[in-house]
């Protein structure tokens, strides 16, 4: 099963396990994901670790999803009135 963002995965090797918040492809071919930890050790949370894909395994299919992102609007200058 390929791997999709918002999905809970686990480093095979480490055992690190978080949400999938990132994939890059490199120039060598290669592709990693990010993994976020959602936990806290200690009073702090642990940062996000870069895994080679091969090594992941997802531990849920569910996917997270956030909501977008919005700008807030800018109100619009009044306009000139031409003369």
């Amino acid at each position: 099963m390929a791997l999709k963002l918002g999905q809970t995965v686990a480093d095979q090797v480490t055992g690190f396990q978080g949400v999938l918040t990132a994939l890059a492809d490199h120039l060598t071919g290669e592709r990693r994901g990010l993994v976020a930890s959602a936990a806290i050790r200690d009073g702090f949370m642990p940062a996000a670790r870069w895994f080679d894909v091969r090594r992941l395994q997802i531990v849920k299919s569910e996917v997270l999803t956030l909501k977008p992102h919005v700008e807030p609007k800018t109100p619009k200058s009044p306009t000139k009135k031409a003369k």
